[in-house]
């Protein structure tokens, strides 16, 4: 249980450095400044779980509960894979997914929609809304086209750019 809490935290801390810290601020960082907000990032995590544990019910319950966190992220590399990239999509994604694991988590939605017994429903709860808003974003977002659909130009021409920015 120790090793797959360590790399979600792992997971989510490059993530949120990578994806969306360094996206919004808009700027480069270097190795120094990419280690620390990893860091803090990990220490902000692992106290948020850390308060929230106590709250959930059974520890197989706890699991399925940080398992359906990357669900959002799984979905949206598939979907950058084989259609098209948007990083406003993915966020969006993600958001929606991780409110909706919270709600279901959190609240009465699963006895108001008569799901109280499934435990682990919200694991598909959070997959089906990252797969339907997943969707939905890419196809309403501007993007790239997906990995596995750009040519090797592309790719190249991509690269040249991201170099000299």
């Amino acid at each position: 249980m120790l090793s797959g809490f360590s790399i979600i935290a792992l997971v989510t801390s490059t993530l949120f450095t990578k994806d969306i810290y360094a996206y919004t601020s808009n700027k480069c960082m270097s190795p120094t400044e990419e280690n620390r907000v990893a860091r803090i990032t990990i220490i902000v995590f692992c106290i948020l779980a850390t308060v929230v544990a106590p709250i959930l019910p059974p520890i197989v319950t706890a699991i399925n509960w940080l398992f359906s966190w990357p669900a959002p992220i799984m979905v949206m590399c598939l979907i950058g894979l084989f259609w098209k990239r948007s990083t406003t999509a993915a966020i969006t994604t993600m958001v929606a997914a991780w409110i909706v694991n919270m709600l279901w988590s959190f609240t009465s939605l699963p006895a108001a929609i008569g799901l109280e017994m499934l435990t682990t429903a919200n694991v598909y709860a959070t997959l089906s809304v990252s797969i339907v808003v997943g969707a939905l974003m890419t196809a309403l977002c501007e993007g790239k086209p997906g990995i596995f659909r750009v040519s090797e130009a592309v790719l190249t021409q991509e690269k040249a750019e991201a170099a000299q920015a």
